[in-house]
């Protein structure tokens, strides 16, 4: 954590409000010159300082030529701020650096804008890194990167899409009594051996296993939803005959798999698929979803799991898992819910998601430390499968995914509460909730060790054609399951937006790469609407060694 030091005296403080106007409120064109607006470590007020925006080898950066002001600390202790330039608002995270990075930034800062602020460091008009590392610690230096306040994920594949039904309100059975003679009169109508049988079978045995007396009261809440909504469907019609969507009453989604019936789906809802509960804000979204976080404790840690009971590849099987895509959208959508209401029970929640990140599959989180090597690497796998090959359920898009739900997480937790819209200005400050500080960094942290993961594994997910869509993935032997064209376009845009995010970690010559594969098909990757196969190895079928 960085120091205050006294900002800039009145002249400065004159100049600043003449930048303020021409960049701020007019607009002006001014290379590199924004506005940083960011909020108060201790008011939670918004406050606004110009600064020079450094590019650098594909990055951004925001160098302190004062060294450490209040408009670093602040910056610093949220994580995130908006540059501005008249109407146009930009929202950013921001990684503090230190080490060899930053004195490579304060030496090109330096050469770049030292006619400016060349005065407060003292150096030489073109320092080299070795001379600005002397110096370098005095002032905060800042990686910018992508911030993920406004959505939860990038859109995802078209193979995804799928017919959607809504329930309306008062449409549930009542409670879980009438929901199981509702399923067992469907039954009695259903064909023996059908798909509807079997689907209904497996739904009435996951209700049994919630009827169990040590099960914990979130995982009772899970499966009491998801018999309800099953009683709904089967009452009305027969099994799909494809997957599909069912939006509840609250905005949570439930998908179909065959065999299992319709699953409550923590991924479809924080994620929005297909814009089903788009209308629902986050704050009742993240509400909808608090009283299915099951309580676990392992690794040394408790945590909470937003479970799963079916195992993908053993239908009948009933088995609570847990998702780190899962954890990772949760934790997004509960932090995002914290920092709209400063209220603890979104941050305690959020706090319960990421505790998954820190424990092994093995004792019920996500983490799967993986290697091809001596060295071993976390990766935090789309299913988890205690027991199994550690790169089991490790699926590529889902691990991205996360990454990006992780990387939005730190700032909405390290940054103060948004302030209240009413009341006397200095009542409307929110106080942090204990403990958010501390899990937004420790989000940061697992996002970046991600980061070097991903660096490290995606040359074997790379057929060199074609991506893969995971290395070990059920059904399919290592490295045989070839992505469809969908979600080798998903691979693509998720790259880019992790160039964004980890500037440094080469993901961009990966996303050209690998759009440079989908256009020898005659794919163009930056369609979105663009139909998919849907088989899963639809794309280019080369042998993988």
């Amino acid at each position: 954590m960085i120091r205050a030091r006294r900002g800039a005296g009145v002249p400065a403080q004159m100049l600043n409000g003449v930048v303020a106007l021409l960049v701020g409120r007019l607009g002006l064109p001014i290379p590199a010159l924004r506005m940083l607006r960011v909020h108060g470590r201790r008011s939670g007020r918004l406050r606004t300082t110009p600064v020079m925006v450094l590019r650098r080898g594909g990055g951004r950066y925001l160098v302190a030529p004062r060294g450490r002001t209040d408009w670093a600390l602040n910056l610093d202790a949220a994580g995130w701020g908006e540059l501005i330039r008249g109407r146009h608002v930009e929202r950013v995270g921001a990684t503090p650096v230190s080490g060899d990075e930053q004195a490579e930034v304060v030496a090109a800062y330096v050469r770049r804008f030292g006619w400016l602020t060349g005065r407060f460091f003292a150096l030489g008009r073109r320092p080299t890194a070795a001379q600005a590392a002397r110096v370098a610690h005095r002032h905060p230096v800042f990686r910018l990167g992508a911030m993920m306040l406004l959505c939860l994920a990038v859109a995802g594949p078209a193979a995804a899409a799928r017919p959607g039904f809504t329930i309306a309100p008062g449409q549930l059975p009542a409670d879980d009594a009438a929901a199981e003679f509702q399923l067992y009169t469907s039954l009695i109508y259903a064909r023996p051996g059908s798909q509807t049988a079997r689907d209904i079978d497996y739904v009435l045995r996951l209700a049994q296993f919630a009827a169990r007396p040590d099960t914990p009261p979130a995982r009772k809440a899970t499966i009491s939803r998801t018999l309800r909504v099953n009683a709904w469907w089967y009452a009305r019609r027969g099994a799909p005959d494809r997957r599909a969507i069912v939006r509840d009453p609250a905005g949570v989604l439930h998908t179909y798999w065959g065999r299992r019936g319709f699953a409550l789906n923590p991924v479809a809802t924080a994620g929005r698929w297909q814009d089903l509960n788009d209308d629902v804000g986050p704050v009742d979204l993240a509400a909808a979803l608090l009283p299915f976080g099951v309580p676990h404790s392992g690794g040394g840690r408790d945590f909470l799991v937003w479970e799963y009971y079916d195992v993908p590849d053993q239908p009948g099987v009933i088995q609570p898992g847990a998702s780190g895509m899962a954890q990772g959208r949760i934790a997004q959508l509960m932090a995002r819910a914290y920092h709209r209401t400063g209220e603890a029970r979104f941050s305690d929640a959020a706090v319960g998601a990421l505790g998954a990140f820190a424990v092994p599959v093995d004792a019920g989180g996500v983490l799967s430390d993986v290697a091809l090597g001596p060295a071993k690497r976390p990766w935090y796998v789309e299913r988890a499968y205690p027991g199994g090959n550690r790169w089991r359920g490790a699926a590529l898009n889902g691990f991205m995914v996360t990454l990006l739900n992780l990387h939005g997480t730190a700032p909405l937790l390290t940054s103060r509460p948004e302030p209240l819209r009413t009341g006397p200005r200095e009542q409307r400050r929110r106080p942090r909730a204990p403990g958010a500080v501390t899990a937004g960094r420790f989000a940061a942290a697992l996002a970046s060790r991600g980061e070097a993961s991903l660096q490290r594994y995606l040359p074997l997910h790379d057929t060199g054609t074609w991506s893969i869509y995971g290395l070990l993935t059920p059904g399919f032997r290592w490295r045989t399951h070839v992505a469809d064209k969908g979600y080798h376009c998903y691979h693509v845009r998720l790259l880019g937006k992790l160039a964004v995010q980890a500037p440094f970690r080469g993901f961009d010559r990966w996303e050209a790469r690998w759009d440079g594969y989908a256009r020898r098909e005659g794919v163009d990757c930056t369609r979105q609407d663009e139909p998919a196969p849907t088989t899963p190895t639809s794309g280019p079928t080369t042998p993988i060694d």
